[in-house]
């Protein structure tokens, strides 16, 4: 009993590690693929210099710093849902001169992406205030960001800035673009999904028989490990598996009526040779 409550307990944040990635999801309601995000999560975040601004013999930069699934490490303007925000940077360092272009609580999600690869883009609204856009009628509402997760078998190892249209793109709504698998969701790339149901499967498997076989035969130690003789076995009954496919199918023909699976004539009747099959009692 004790090592079954010993291995329920390791084995329990690994179930807890696989619920949570529903948090961090999206599934587009059209064609039912799921999206999951986690895997863009990064501890310190991502980072990418302003196109605008960066030059290399440049004291000054704008940086753009965002986050998935979690809010960005940050004290821009005491905000604690940060997503995404830009702070200057002087001489390599991050100033505390800053603003916030979107936040946690204000996430949408749709299918496609801008420049019209396979994918699935992901803003953040909620914003401060926009300023001095190269589009005028953005100035006055809530600045945002979008990204923009291309479908990709390779993943990029750094998001990239698109240039501004002067539209729809601008300082005040700035996009950027980055080729990975997440891009694909569920319907291109499920192996992830399918590995993750199958390890919630195994765990339940095995913390299931071990506390029903301590509680219900009072079994102990390794004993107390779900179908022990089987799996102490196993590279014994791998060997015997095609003898055993064998025997399965020579039983299946014999249920048929014959140990060469042909169908056997019902007792009592004969067949003649006719257009249509006759029936004669005999």
């Amino acid at each position: 009993m004790q090592s079954s409550i010993l291995l329920f307990s390791l084995l329990l944040p690994i179930t807890f590690s696989l619920e949570s990635d529903s948090t961090c999801s999206w599934t587009d309601p059209d064609s039912g693929n799921k999206f999951d995000f986690s895997s863009l999560e990064r501890p310190d975040g991502w980072r990418v210099k302003d196109l605008q601004t960066e030059r290399s013999d440049s004291l000054f930069n704008i940086n753009f710093i965002f986050n998935f699934c979690a809010s960005v490490a940050s004290n821009c303007n005491f905000q604690d849902d940060v997503a995404v925000y830009e702070a200057l940077e002087v001489i390599g360092q991050l100033t505390d001169v800053c603003e916030v272009l979107g936040s946690t609580s204000r996430t949408e999600y749709s299918s496609g992406t801008t420049i019209g690869a396979k994918g699935v883009k992901i803003t953040y609204k909620g914003g401060e205030v926009c300023t001095g856009s190269e589009n005028a009628a953005q100035n006055g509402l809530q600045m945002q960001a979008s990204f923009n997760v291309i479908c990709s078998e390779k993943a990029d190892e750094q998001f990239k800035q698109l240039p501004f249209n002067g539209i729809t793109i601008t300082k005040c709504s700035p996009e950027f673009f980055i080729r990975h698998p997440v891009g694909c969701g569920s319907l291109g790339h499920s192996s992830t999904s399918y590995f993750k149901w199958l390890s919630l499967l195994v765990i339940v498997y095995i913390v299931g028989g071990s506390l029903y076989n301590a509680k219900m035969h009072n079994k102990t130690g390794l004993e107390a490990f779900p179908n022990i003789n089987f799996w102490r076995n196993i590279r014994k009954n791998l060997t015997n598996f095609p003898s055993l496919i064998i025997k399965l199918r020579q039983k299946a023909a014999l249920m048929k009526g014959g140990p060469s699976g042909e169908f056997m004539q019902p007792q009592g009747l004969t067949t003649t040779s006719s257009r249509s099959i006759k029936y004669t009692v005999v």
